[in-house]
């Protein structure tokens, strides 16, 4: 009979380009007819790939993946394995870089690569240290006789062989010596300030300063600004935070 026929026939529904047969699912079914449906989105997956290849050959053959891990110094150089703490000799100039009218930015900040972060080390005889530029640098202004070596042997220190010259243009954070007041610690290979400004570090900077005629500044009494160093250099270091789920 017609409904008989009805029942016992395959259902066939329309679909958005013809009938779909909607017949319970067989191996064989499954195997009628197969092919690749989606042509175009195979191409753009594969010029994808082949587009990831050539980044990945780039990056390996001119990358440098010590950039993910060290700072650079005043040269531009990447710190290395053997002196790889990058450190801000002028704190002064990291508050200057987060004033917002200054044209110059964290990047234009001085920063050199040492093995330890350096710290207030001076004795009751002589109790403010300085920390000075490459000696065999440019900027080492007449010390290039003293290798890499001795340098980070001396604690990055030789103002006491500087001129008369090259010791006030130091007093004035010119370099090639920067006084060390503030106390500082490794985070991600980077120096970060923390806890009091050296009160007998200080205190000898300013009579020195005072000697040579020289109107200490706020370069050179960093005590009220710790909190907002160590600030501004964590946020340098702290990746993005993660986009809202």
């Amino acid at each position: 009979s017609p409904d008989l026929r009805r029942a016992t026939s395959p259902k066939r529904t329309m679909g958005c380009c013809g009938p779909t047969d909607d017949t319970p699912w067989t191996y064989e079914k499954m195997n009628k007819n197969r092919k690749c449906t989606d042509v175009i989105f195979l191409l753009a997956y594969l010029a994808f790939m082949v587009g990831m290849a050539i980044v990945g050959i780039l990056g390996f053959s001119e990358g440098d993946p010590a950039a993910l891990l060290f700072g650079t110094d005043y040269e531009g150089e990447l710190c290395t394995d053997d002196y790889p703490t990058r450190y801000f000799p002028n704190p002064y100039e990291l508050i200057l870089a987060k004033d917002a009218t200054h044209a110059y930015g964290f990047k234009d900040v001085k920063s050199i690569c040492v093995k330890d972060c350096p710290s207030p080390t001076g004795t009751s005889a002589a109790p403010l240290n300085w920390v000075c530029n490459y000696p065999d640098s440019s900027d080492g202004r007449g010390n290039t006789a003293m290798t890499r070596a001795e340098w980070a042997a001396a604690d990055y220190d030789y103002f006491a062989s500087l001129n008369a010259t090259f010791k006030t243009d130091s007093y004035n954070n010119k370099g090639p010596c920067y006084p060390v007041l503030l106390h500082t610690v490794n985070t991600y290979e980077t120096c970060t300030f923390y806890g009091d400004q050296d009160t007998a570090a200080q205190t000898e900077l300013t009579l020195i300063l005072v000697a040579a005629s020289i109107v200490p500044g706020l370069e050179h009494n960093l005590g009220t600004a710790v909190s907002a160093l160590s600030a501004i250099v964590s946020e340098q270091i702290t990746p993005p935070p993660s986009p809202p789920p």
